[in-house]
């Protein structure tokens, strides 16, 4: 399986530099951000011509467009609508997404959902929905199932999260297995059990910020990617992170070097 990572990981860079440190790692590919509030590497006013020969120029394939925040119960979704469209431009296979603002109200968001899936259809782009701890219809195994059976459209897919559905119980690999070629997208994202009354449970966000790099927590990769391949998964795996939990904000040879850290793990255990 292919091996990318989400450019917000590079939020204070832009695009070139981003996607040099990127290919610098050993990546193949980028996941681009258009992400309002968190990261924004790509936006209604860029060029999907010029975006792709940044990726082509460092060697990388454009595996995905994120775009969270684009589906809020009190805006439009003309920003949404606007991230297929452009995942389709690029050449990227899926748009990654999640609810979190829906506040466990399925129906609604469903419906909500409909243009998007009309447009994905249109276009050959997988809406890739992300599993989320804090979202009522998406924190669970069960969620997820619950979900894939109530949207039946072939462009609607998941993204699989595995520290959301850990910290909520939930087997990763049982979870992909489960869910079969509806499986769109993966995060390779590490994480490690933080120590309470019990001694077992795990937190949120993590003691470390490096523990989210694949390698660097305790999350049983090889029996994810076993899963993948079980349901012959086609996406890659991209490493996702989150340096901004640390005190300081990392220096960016020191992201690149863990991230470099994580291809060879991954790469090792395929």
């Amino acid at each position: 399986m292919k091996i990318s990572t989400s450019s917000d990981l590079y939020r204070h860079l832009d695009l070139p530099k981003a996607c040099a440190e990127i290919k610098k790692a050993g990546c193949e590919g980028v996941d681009l951000w258009a992400s309002p509030r968190m990261c924004e590497h790509v936006t209604p006013q860029s060029s999907a011509d010029e975006t792709r020969g940044i990726a082509s120029d460092n060697g990388l394939a454009i595996v995905a467009v994120t775009a969270y925040h684009t589906l809020s119960a009190t805006e439009p979704i003309d920003r949404f609508l606007w991230a297929i469209q452009f995942a389709s431009q690029v050449g990227a296979p899926c748009v990654v997404t999640n609810g979190v603002d829906w506040k466990g109200d399925r129906p609604s968001f469903l419906g909500h959902l409909k243009p998007a899936l009309k447009l994905a259809t249109e276009r050959s782009v997988k809406i890739a929905f992300e599993n989320h701890s804090s979202q009522s219809f998406s924190a669970t195994q069960a969620d997820l199932l619950a979900m894939a059976k109530e949207v039946s459209a072939p462009c609607f897919g998941f993204t699989i999260a595995p520290p959301h559905l850990v910290i909520r119980g939930s087997d990763v690999a049982e979870t992909i297995r489960r869910l079969g070629q509806r499986v769109s997208f993966f995060y390779a994202w590490d994480h490690v059990p933080g120590v309470d009354d019990d001694g077992q449970r795990f937190i949120w966000p993590p003691l470390h910020p490096q523990h989210h790099f694949p390698g660097r927590g305790r999350l049983d990769f090889a029996s994810y990617l076993a899963a993948l391949r079980t349901v012959d998964y086609q996406g890659p795996l991209n490493i996702r992170t989150y340096p901004g939990y640390c005190s300081q904000p990392w220096q960016t040879e020191r992201i690149t070097a863990e991230l470099k850290g994580s291809v060879e793990y991954l790469s090792g255990i395929q």
